[in-house]
């Protein structure tokens, strides 16, 4: 929940990038616990900040490829997990995300 305060924070001053190492690094720190069924919103975390990131740039192929990754990890791990909520958080912005 710490986590996705300091996401949301971030993200709302504009600062996409310190938003995504924050959430990569939470990714290797919940990696490293038995309990995987936060991974799935960490994911999308990182998806929607590289989106926001580039949003309105030209530029946008690596960091592209960076956010689409995270989003289909998100819903791996939403699969896996069979967390419903987030399954279908997933599904209405899956056009978005991997147009």
């Amino acid at each position: 929940m710490l986590m996705e305060t300091l996401d949301n924070y971030l993200g709302e001053l504009g600062l996409y990038e310190e938003a995504l190492d924050a959430s990569m690094e939470a990714v290797s720190n919940y990696l490293k616990k038995p309990k995987i069924d936060t991974l799935d919103r960490v994911y999308y975390r990182i998806a929607w900040n590289a989106y926001e990131m580039v949003s309105g740039q030209n530029a946008k192929n690596e960091i592209q490829v960076r956010w689409k990754a995270a989003f289909q990890m998100s819903e791996v791990v939403a699969g896996f997990t069979y967390d419903k909520y987030m399954m279908n958080f997933l599904e209405d912005r899956r056009d978005k995300y991997l147009f």
